[in-house]
């Protein structure tokens, strides 16, 4: 029986939780533990990656996107992912239905263009082409240190333009954002939380600076409510 972990180096302390269990583990079974520190990854691993991503069987064929996409993202698999769908928000990659594959028409320096450097203004962009209810349902979850279910949401959602949200739409529209990469199901928390940290900060950002004040008063008055039940957990 093998068991595989992975966790942030970044994140987790020497006092946290997880980090006791491993020094324990170490301390006991020395001998059959490994750990492996995962770095970036190299261009031509990101190449391979690319290629297998869009259906190219030759390595060579995606040179050229490569050769754009690597500089500005450094490796980093989920930005490499990002800046692949921003090409293809942009029509700059697209699929060709008459061949049946994928393609790009303009250059090395367009496509260069059209990729952002800021990983987060790359999702903000991706924000911006989702539904006016999934955007709001972000930003509301972006400012909850923990995850909440869908009956804390329906709350924080409410307000006085729009209470037309229900429990059946917010579940739905949960999942419709973990289709769309920007939420997860956590099996620990049993609800959906962000699937990466910059998604969490995109979608704060993405609230702007006049409504955000307004939005925050509103969910502090709506959390101080449900911290008087016995029933409701918020943080």
């Amino acid at each position: 029986l093998m068991f595989i972990c992975a966790y942030r180096s970044n994140e987790v302390g020497v006092d946290h939780p997880f980090a006791n269990i491993m020094t324990k583990v170490t301390e006991s079974r020395g001998q059959l533990v490994a750990k492996v520190d995962l770095f970036s990854l190299s261009q031509e691993a990101i190449s391979l990656f690319i290629a297998d991503s869009i259906g190219m069987e030759e390595v060579d064929s995606v040179a050229e996107l490569v050769e754009v996409i690597y500089p500005k993202t450094m490796g980093n698999i989920f930005c490499v992912m990002q800046a692949l769908e921003e090409l293809v928000r942009k029509n700059a990659l697209y699929y060709d239905i008459m061949c049946f594959e994928w393609r790009w028409t303009v250059d090395k320096v367009e496509l260069a263009n059209q990729v952002s450097a800021d990983v987060v203004e790359t999702i903000k962009d991706k924000i911006k082409g989702l539904s006016t209810d999934i955007q709001r349902l972000l930003s509301v979850m972006a400012f909850i240190p923990q995850s909440v279910g869908v009956p804390v949401l329906k709350e924080l959602l409410m307000n006085d333009e729009d209470n037309s949200l229900d429990e059946n739409k917010i579940a739905s529209l949960l999942k419709e954002a973990s289709e769309d990469g920007m939420l997860m199901w956590s099996t620990e928390s049993r609800n959906y939380v962000f699937s990466h940290d910059r998604i969490r900060e995109a979608s704060r950002e993405y609230v702007v600076e006049e409504d955000r004040d307004k939005m925050l008063r509103h969910m502090a008055d709506v959390l101080q409510r449900l911290g008087k039940g016995s029933k409701m957990e918020w943080c």
